[in-house]
């Protein structure tokens, strides 16, 4: 469907189903219905408040979910660390030699800046070979690291920023600015 800026929220309604109790919270968006049921009212008006919030605050929403489209890329945001190895892994097949080792250069440079904070980040000859021959390596994926390595690539898996965070220009201009990591 799209997105709408029409967005309609009911009050929530105490249901009696089988002997238990429950709350359910309705909505429109748009012309989609959606609804959902929670345990307790006190939980339905509180995801009540969240939608409102979005809708005051002039948020569009997805219609064919009923989800603020904020909310919905937070949901499917994913790590740098993880697209970065996805697209390597999506390119890698149709790829030349030194295209391969270019696309591994480029990701294994930038990825040190998208971290959350550089606290027990190993040395940077360690950081480099851990990244740019085994995570930017789709040939060595099936082959179990050395211990350093795979203590390396588990803190990227831990550290790494979300995508969502290059929406954030200072970010992208640190990742793009000197590097010093880099041996």
């Amino acid at each position: 469907m799209g997105k709408t800026y029409d967005v309609r929220i009911w009050s929530v309604r105490q249901r009696k189903d089988r002997g238990q109790t429950s709350a359910e919270l309705r909505w429109k968006t748009g012309e989609t219905p959606h609804s959902q049921t929670f345990r307790t009212k006190t939980l339905a008006e509180g995801r009540r408040a969240e939608l409102l919030r979005a809708a005051h605050a002039g948020e569009p929403f997805d219609e064919s979910t009923g989800t603020p489209l904020s909310e919905l890329r937070q949901r499917n945001d994913v790590s740098w660390y993880q697209h970065a190895r996805e697209y390597i892994e999506m390119k890698w097949q149709h790829s030349p030699g030194s295209t391969r080792r270019t696309l591994a250069e480029a990701m294994a440079t930038v990825t040190p800046a998208l971290v959350k904070d550089t606290k027990g980040m190993a040395d940077a000859q360690t950081v480099r070979t851990a990244l740019y021959s085994w995570a930017f390596n789709v040939s060595r994926r099936d082959q179990d690291p050395p211990d350093e390595v795979a203590a390396v690539l588990a803190w990227f898996e831990r550290k790494s920023l979300p995508t969502s965070a290059l929406a954030d220009r200072m970010q992208v201009r640190a990742a793009l600015g000197p590097v010093r990591w880099v041996v």
